[in-house]
């Protein structure tokens, strides 16, 4: 992978956004396999450029901050996505039930 260029971060960054907006216009929040391999790949590029840093001032440069911001949205998703699953579950438990 190549994470030391700009370009295959940007990649990262845009692959990372386009599936954020394509989970939240689904309308039952799912999360395909191509969203935790875009998830994994932009976690494996934040660690990269945390270990890199020569001092505590640069983990906050703008670059690191989004792609925390990033990382940090896409678990509030997956989080979304299981109660949603949860929400189903329990309106099936309670049509069933009457």
């Amino acid at each position: 992978m190549c994470l030391h260029s700009p370009l295959c971060k940007e990649e990262a960054l845009v692959n990372m956004m386009k599936s954020i907006n394509t989970v939240l216009h689904h309308p039952n929040y799912e999360l395909g396999e191509n969203d935790g391999f875009v998830a994994a790949k932009l976690h494996e590029l934040f660690l990269k450029a945390v270990w890199e840093q020569k001092n505590m001032a640069e983990c906050f440069k703008l670059g690191m901050v989004l792609l925390y911001e990033l990382l940090s949205i896409h678990d509030l998703i997956e989080e979304l996505s299981h109660i949603h699953l949860l929400e189903q579950k329990h309106k099936r438990l309670l049509n069933t039930a009457e």
